[in-house]
C-alpha cells in the first residue's frame, strides 16, 4: 500500500474504486482544499496474468506494466493539485479470482477513515462490480461519520440520460429522477442528488487532469462519447450529503445470538445469515412486489427469500406478478426469481 506524504492535514478523504474514478466523479471536491484520495483496486497483478478484454482494448500487452503506468498517471495528477494518494493493494475485478474481498476492504477503510472529518464515497451507479463493492464497503466503514456520496461518472450521464434535461419544477420530474437513481444503484439515497456545475476554468482543469490518464481516457471516450463531447453533460457532478448513521453494526447483527450448540461430527454447511420475509395480502395490487421489497430496505443479509401469500387470486392474476418482476430496477435483474402458485 502506498501511504500519503503528510505536508498538511487533509480533512477530506475521497474513496475511489479505480485510479481515475475520483477525478471522473468528484473533481470539484478534490480541488476544494486539502484532500486524500484512496484508490481501493490499485493492486498490480502478477506479470503472467492473462490480459483481459478491457486492457487489450486499451492497447496493453501486459496488465502488470499497465497498472504500473496507471499508478504513475495517478500520482502525477494528484501531485499537481497537492492531493495525497493512498493506493491499496486489492486487485481489479478483471484480475482476481473467487469472491471479492469485501470484508478486507471494510477493515482497510475503517482504519483509514479515522484521520478524516469527511468521507466521499461512490454510489455504485452503472453496474460495475468494483464500484458496487467499494460503495458497500465504504458505507460499512464510515457509519457515524460525515459522508458525501457521489454519482459514478461517466456511468451516470449514460444511465440518467432520460432525466438530465428535466427541470425540477414538477412533481413528476422529481419522481422520474428518484426512479432513475433507484434503478441504477440500490445504495444511493432515494432522492434527487445535488448537482455541481463546473465553471469554465474547472472544466478545463478537469479535462487536463483526465488527459494525464492516457492509458484509459481514449477508451473511455470511445465507450462514452456523449459524456466527453457534450459540455452540458461533462460539466456536471452529482452528490448526496448523508447524515451520520447509527448503530455501528448492521441491524441483523444486533439480534441476540442463538444458544451455542455442542460440537458434533456431522458436516456443517455455511453459517450465513438467512432471512425469510412473509407478506400476506388479499388480491394482487399493482405495486405489490415493490411494496414487499421495500420491507427489506433495512436488512443487510445477502441471502434472503421473499414469500408473498396472496388470498383470493386466480391464475390470471399471476400475469400481473410476472409483469411486476420484469419492471423491477435493473440492479435486481440478477436475482433468482420464481413464482409458485396454489389456487384454492
Amino acid at each position: 500500500m502506498r501511504t500519503p506524504r503528510r505536508t498538511g492535514r487533509p480533512n477530506r478523504l475521497i474513496v475511489s474504486p479505480h485510479l481515475d474514478d475520483a477525478v471522473l466523479s468528484a473533481w470539484h471536491a478534490m480541488a476544494d482544499g486539502p484532500t486524500t484520495v484512496v484508490t481501493v483496486f490499485a493492486g498490480i497483478p502478477v506479470s503472467d496474468t492473462p490480459v483481459p478484454a478491457w486492457d487489450q482494448a486499451a492497447g496493453a500487452h501486459n496488465s502488470a506494466k499497465l497498472m504500473q503506468q496507471r499508478h504513475a498517471e495517478d500520482l502525477k495528477v494528484l501531485e499537481a493539485i497537492e492531493a495525497q494518494p493512498v493506493h491499496l493493494d486489492f486487485l481489479d475485478e478483471q484480475y482476481r479470482d473467487g469472491r471479492p474481498p469485501t470484508q478486507a476492504i471494510i477493515d482497510a477503510l475503517d482504519q483509514l477513515v479515522q484521520d478524516y472529518d469527511e468521507v466521499w464515497l461512490p454510489a455504485g451507479v452503472g453496474g460495475n462490480p468494483d464500484h458496487r463493492i467499494v460503495a458497500e464497503a465504504a458505507l460499512a466503514a464510515t457509519i457515524g461519520r460525515v459522508r458525501v456520496m457521489y454519482a459514478d461518472q461517466p456511468y451516470a450521464t449514460r444511465d440518467w440520460s432520460g432525466v438530465l434535461a428535466s427541470p425540477l419544477d414538477k412533481l413528476e420530474t422529481v419522481e422520474a429522477w428518484t426512479k432513475a437513481v433507484l434503478d441504477t444503484s440500490p445504495l444511493a439515497p432515494p432522492r434527487v442528488p445535488v448537482v455541481r456545475h463546473l465553471d469554465g476554468g474547472e472544466t478545463m482543469a478537469k479535462r487536463a487532469a483526465l488527459a494525464q490518464y492516457a492509458s484509459q481516457l481514449p477508451l473511455l471516450i470511445k465507450v462514452f462519447p456523449e459524456w466527453w463531447n457534450d459540455p452540458v453533460l461533462f460539466d456536471k457532478e452529482w452528490f448526496w450529503e448523508m447524515s451520520p448513521t447509527e448503530p455501528k453494526w448492521p441491524p441483523l447483527l444486533l439480534l441476540p445470538s442463538p444458544p451455542k450448540q455442542e460440537p458434533t461430527s456431522e458436516p456443517c454447511g455455511p453459517q450465513d445469515i438467512f432471512l425469510s420475509v412473509i407478506v400476506r395480502t388479499k388480491g394482487i395490487r399493482p405495486q405489490l412486489l415493490p411494496e414487499a421489497l421495500g420491507s427489506l430496505a433495512a436488512q443487510t443479509s445477502r441471502d434472503f427469500e421473499l414469500l408473498v401469500v396472496a388470498h383470493d387470486v386466480t391464475e390470471a392474476n399471476l400475469t400481473c406478478v410476472r409483469d411486476q418482476l420484469s419492471a423491477l430496477p435493473s440492479w435486481l435483474s440478477s436475482l433468482r426469481t420464481s413464482i409458485w402458485s396454489t389456487i384454492w
